[in-house]
């Protein structure tokens, strides 16, 4: 990968100090990470070859527990060697004998080599990978406060809702006179809540919507529209 894009770099038709320092970052990029996937082809063989010699070592191991039993003894979790039989004359027993201390020194040797090739593997992997780890740096992630549990308004503030309709309220044109000019309209409009789309302001409910007609009909002179003085509403009343 890193190869690619060091060849895709050189390929790019783009000239000047930002071309040099892209095709300079890239060619160093790809010789360390050549050198990575070269340590690391190197670390494998070297894992192979301790598990193929380790492979061996156990196998000496179980073919000499086997061979002890097979011969009617048998051998412990601690590599100790009893004989299973119990008759026989004292030169017999003591044949058996030194037949079992035979049997469990070679089965300890073998254990204490396999144990010491263990280690050596394990110590060649551990220089063969050696440096790895820090080739390639991890990313810097932000520092962020720790977090108590708490929840807490985006701005420090909790925003607030508009009052609930009918909460007792005055409209804000209750205690204003009646208007007498548009501007007078504007005024009071500017009171009311803004509307989704502005510049529209919102009268939320029927009775909002009433109060609103009925200040700006006081005191007008010539005819209303009918239905009692007051149109009709079904819903939310947008006014600009």
């Amino acid at each position: 990968m890193a190869n690619q894009v060091w060849r895709d770099s050189l390929s790019v038709d783009w000239q000047g100090e930002a071309a040099d320092a892209l095709r300079s970052a890239t060619h160093a990029d790809m010789l360390t990470a050549s050198a990575v996937a070269d340590q690391l082809h190197e670390a494998a063989k070297v894992a192979r070859s301790g598990a193929s010699d380790l492979y061996a070592a156990r196998s000496r191991v179980r073919y000499a527990v086997e061979d002890a039993r097979a011969a009617g003894f048998d051998v412990g979790e601690d590599l100790s060697v009893t004989d299973r039989s119990s008759g026989g004359s004292v030169a017999q027993r003591a044949a058996r004998a030194a037949q079992a201390q035979a049997f469990a020194g070679d089965i300890r040797q073998r254990a204490a080599q396999l144990v010491g090739l263990d280690q050596q593997v394990a110590g060649k992997v551990t220089v063969a990978v050696a440096g790895i780890r820090t080739t390639f740096p991890p990313s810097p992630t932000p520092d962020t406060p720790p977090n108590d549990g708490r929840v807490r308004a985006v701005d420090h503030h909790w925003k607030q809702d508009p009052p609930p309709p009918g909460s007792g309220t005055d409209s804000p044109w209750d205690n204003r006179p009646a208007p007498r000019t548009i501007d007078d309209v504007r005024d009071a409009l500017r009171q009311l809540r803004r509307g989704k789309n502005d510049p529209h302001r919102e009268l939320d409910t029927p009775d909002e919507i009433r109060k609103f007609y009925k200040w700006l009909t006081k005191g007008a002179v010539g005819d209303l529209p009918a239905s009692g003085g007051f149109p009709r509403a079904t819903g939310r009343l947008m006014v600009a």
